[in-house]
């Protein structure tokens, strides 16, 4: 892995970590969403979390990584 690529990695896990630790709230028990949004978010949130596991090799613009659809 070269360093451009390890930057480009680092980045991408910023901003899956920013967007993680701003949907903490959907889950926790004294949350004002319904039972079915959280596992919406539940979900959307996995997403993120398995987003790196799934990132094409030959990726290297942030502009072209394919985020989860954040719930409404």
């Amino acid at each position: 892995m070269n360093f451009r690529e390890s930057d480009f990695l680092a980045e991408v896990r910023n901003k899956r970590e920013g967007r993680l630790y701003s949907s903490d709230w959907t889950q926790y028990s004294d949350s004002p969403l319904s039972d079915e949004k959280k596992v919406e978010w539940r979900t959307y949130r996995q997403q993120l979390r398995d987003l790196m596991a799934n990132l094409p090799s030959d990726l290297d613009d942030l502009d072209d990584v394919s985020w989860p659809t954040k719930p409404s």
